[in-house]
């Protein structure tokens, strides 16, 4: 801004001069009294506002809430509203205005408030100014944001023109805005404030903007959208009478809305809009009536049931819906205000007010509330609801009649038996009666269905006969002590119980009466039991007893070996078991003999002879209920006991050597799998070519056969081989070093005797080749004894021993 000085007219009066005059940018005509020299200066708290000439006209309006001054200027000569002033500039203002000097100690504080509302923008464009000498004090606060006064600058009298005061509001709420002037004068100072608009302005220093209400296109019932016009970018909330929020959306570029509602719109109700722009103001709301102009579509409904006389079906929500029949008579009306299916439409459900009949016609149409008529929908009366299932009285197996309550007059009875079909029908009292040749066995199962007029079938009714006769007595057959199984024969398909001892077992009887019952164990001869059966008539029958039978043979007599030197053949059996005993000679000629055994089953024939070796020997046992045991078998033996013994087979050996106590007798040696037989010699001995060495720990086995005895030789195993001592290398008295031969990689080991006593215990690992080299601490003595054995994955060999001379 271009400075200039202001002429004299604009002079302050120094400090500690009274004035008359209030310096301003244009004379004013009134005077400030001269101070009166009271002793009381003029004070005054509260002086009420100049009515504003509009309501944002900071120039007015204002209230003074303290003032004082001790030379008794009345405040109104002080504090000027409404005030025009100009500057040099030409501009000029409408203003609340302070300019004095040497009015007396004086205090003063004014407040213009103004009334902001909520949603609304108010742009401030004011100018104030604030300026003292004499060492007053002063302030402009706008609403908190305090203008301090500065001094005047003489030399800079452009300082003293009005200076914009700009403030954009946002109210989010409804709220007070307060400008305050506030002075404290001493005795000899001037001040100089004042706060307004330039004139011409045609808003007075103050714009309010606020959000445009949205505009609505004309709503319509039953529609889920609403459409209109906004700002672009702004969001429309729409709500209903109620004040619920029923959908929302954002104002696209080109100024159009389109919002889903979460429900159709209702014909009469309200429904209000309100523009939220993006600081979160909210325009005033707009209110528009929901309009119809659209007929209902035509109703949707189901064929009546003849059974329930009602009209069921959807139609426009809240519509009127009106039955009539043939002749155009109204026969039901309802509101279809049931369960949203969509679309607009609600279910409804019209109880008929005069009856209908199979076949009729019904026609129905829907109104709504403006009173727009739907096309009609013509429906028939069916009868499409299949029958209940029919009541059935009891029925037992002593009664020539079914009877019972079906569910439709005129409906046809079936009644199923098995292969049987009856025939029955449904009276004018709901009941039926079917006539039988002969009563129903009980237990057996009678369907009964009811078929209507229209051929609707009911479920089916299951009743079972109640019997009222036992089933008969079950036929079983003998139970022996050696029996794993009760069976025998009873009512076909019947239910079968068998108690024996403290045992209960159950089955079911076949198509032809057969059963079996499987026993988890045998039991003793003379247990008692009985047998029940349940058959169709549900009714058990009488126990039939079982006891059980022996029926189990003795097994065979074990008898002892004859010898061609024994007089008595003795044995055991079953106990008071028979026992025959013949012997067929040689020659063919046969002996018998017959002998009870005692209670504890042992018995001895006195043969009174000896029998050659080879006779012939055959015995059996027969027990008290005549069962016969199987026939025991033997031969008279040779007075020598049969034995054999096998040297031990070595990973050396390629033979396996033994002996038999009986010359020419079979034998049989088993090394691995492999089986080698051969016979025994003269003299008992045999040798036997297995063929190969086998691994050390290989099972070796062997037996013999003679005269129906038997000798075995079982768990050894090919062993590691003798240690050995070579020629060349024997022990000798003094020698430190001894080596002995064994298995490659076996372990050897070695003990020293002393003749004198004690012993040492040394152990080496042969070498490949099967050496083991022993480094002795001592010499080795005369009549030490060197007992060595070998030893591979746990099998030791035998012990080889020397002695030294």
């Amino acid at each position: 801004m271009k400075k200039t000085k202001l002429g004299k007219a604009m002079k302050f009066v120094a400090a500690g001069v009274l004035a008359s005059t209030v310096f301003t940018n244009i004379p004013i005509a009134e005077k400030i009294s001269k101070a009166q020299n009271n002793s009381k200066a003029t004070q005054l708290s509260t002086t009420k506002a100049n009515v504003a000439t509009n309501a944002f006209d900071i120039s007015t309006g204002w209230s003074v809430l303290k003032y004082s001054s001790d030379l008794n200027v009345p405040v109104q000569n002080t504090f000027l509203q409404g005030r025009k002033i100009q500057m040099p500039d030409g501009d000029q203002y409408n203003t609340a205005y302070i300019n004095f000097a040497n009015i007396g100690n004086s205090i003063f504080k004014a407040q213009r408030v103004f009334k902001l509302e909520k949603g609304k923008t108010y742009n401030f464009t004011w100018y104030y100014q604030v300026h003292v000498l004499g060492g007053s004090q002063a302030s402009i606060s706008f609403n908190g944001d305090v203008k301090t006064a500065t001094p005047i600058d003489t030399n800079n009298m452009d300082d003293l023109l009005p200076k914009p005061y700009k403030k954009t509001i946002v109210a989010k709420e409804d709220q007070n805005y307060t400008v305050t002037l506030e002075y404290n004068a001493p005795k000899y100072s001037n001040v100089l404030m004042s706060v307004g608009y330039k004139i011409g302005d045609p808003n007075n220093g103050v714009i309010t903007e606020e959000v445009p209400a949205p505009k609505l296109s004309t709503l319509e019932a039953g529609q889920r959208q609403v459409q209109g016009t906004g700002v672009a970018g702004n969001r429309v909330v729409i709500k209903d009478g109620s004040g619920q929020e029923i959908g929302s959306g954002i104002v696209g570029q080109d100024g159009r809305f389109l919002i889903g509602l979460n429900r159709s719109l209702i014909y009469d109700e309200t429904i209000t809009a309100v523009q939220i722009d993006s600081s979160g103001m909210a325009s005033t709301p707009v209110s528009a009536k929901v309009e119809d102009h659209v007929a209902p579509e035509k109703p949707v409904v189901k064929n009546i049931e003849v059974s329930e006389q009602i009209v069921k079906g959807s139609a426009e929500m809240g519509s009127k819906i009106e039955v009539t029949d043939e002749k155009g008579d109204l026969v039901g009306e309802g509101i279809a205000n049931g369960v949203d299916v969509g679309n607009g439409q609600s279910q409804f459900s019209i109880h008929l007010t005069q009856p209908a009949n199979i076949g009729d016609k019904l026609t129905v149409k829907a109104v709504d509330e403006a009173g727009n008529e739907s096309p009609t929908t013509t429906v028939l009366v069916v009868d499409t609801v299949k029958p209940g299932v029919p009541v059935v009285n009891p029925l037992d197996d002593t009664m020539k009649q079914i009877s019972g309550k079906g569910s439709k007059v005129g409906s046809q009875i079936i009644v199923s038996i098995n292969d049987q079909v009856l025939y029955g029908k449904v009276g004018p009292d709901k009941q039926f009666t079917i006539n039988l040749n002969h009563p129903i066995p009980g237990g057996t199962k009678v369907k009964v269905v009811e078929v209507d007029t229209q051929n609707n079938r009911s479920e089916p009714a299951i009743v079972t006969v109640k019997g009222t006769v036992k089933t008969k007595i079950p036929k079983i057959n003998e139970v022996g002590d050696s029996s794993k199984t009760v069976t025998g024969t009873a009512e076909p398909n019947s239910q079968i119980k068998v108690v024996l001892g403290q045992d209960l077992y159950t089955t079911k009887a076949d198509s032809n009466g057969d059963f079996v019952v499987n026993l988890n164990t045998t039991y003793p001869k003379n247990t008692e039991g009985n047998v029940r059966a349940t058959g169709q008539s549900g009714i058990e029958s009488d126990p039939v007893k079982i006891v059980v039978e022996d029926t189990t043979a003795p097994g065979a007599p074990a008898l002892n070996t004859v010898l061609k030197t024994s007089t008595t053949i003795s044995g055991s059996t079953e106990p008071f078991a028979v026992v025959r005993v013949s012997l067929g000679l040689p020659n063919g000629n046969t002996a018998s003999y017959v002998k009870k055994a005692d209670q504890n089953g042992n018995f001895t024939i006195d043969l009174a002879r000896n029998f050659p070796m080879g006779t012939t020997i055959t015995a059996t046992a027969t027990d008290e209920s005549n069962n016969v045991s199987p026939v025991f078998q033997s031969m008279v033996m040779d007075s020598q006991k049969l034995t054999m013994s096998l040297s031990p087979v070595t990973s050396q050996d390629q033979q396996a050597i033994g002996n038999v106590s009986r010359p020419n007798v079979d034998v049989t040696v088993k090394v691995g799998d492999r089986l080698f037989k051969t016979k025994s010699d003269a003299n008992g001995s045999f040798v036997v070519d297995i063929e190969r060495r086998y691994p050390i720990g290989t099972p070796v086995s062997a037996y013999v056969t003679s005269m129906g005895e038997n000798a075995e030789i079982v768990n050894q195993f090919v062993e590691p081989r003798l240690p050995t001592f070579e020629t060349g290398k024997i022990p000798a008295v003094g020698d430190q070093m001894i080596v002995i031969n064994a298995d490659p990689d076996s372990l050897v080991t070695m003990t020293i005797q002393s003749q004198h006593g004690g012993s040492d215990v040394l152990q080496q690992m042969a070498d490949s080749n099967g050496q083991a080299i022993f480094r002795l601490k001592k010499p080795i003595a005369s009549f030490d004894t060197l007992d060595c054995y070998s030893e591979v994955d746990g099998v030791k060999s035998h012990v080889s021993s020397v002695i030294i001379f």
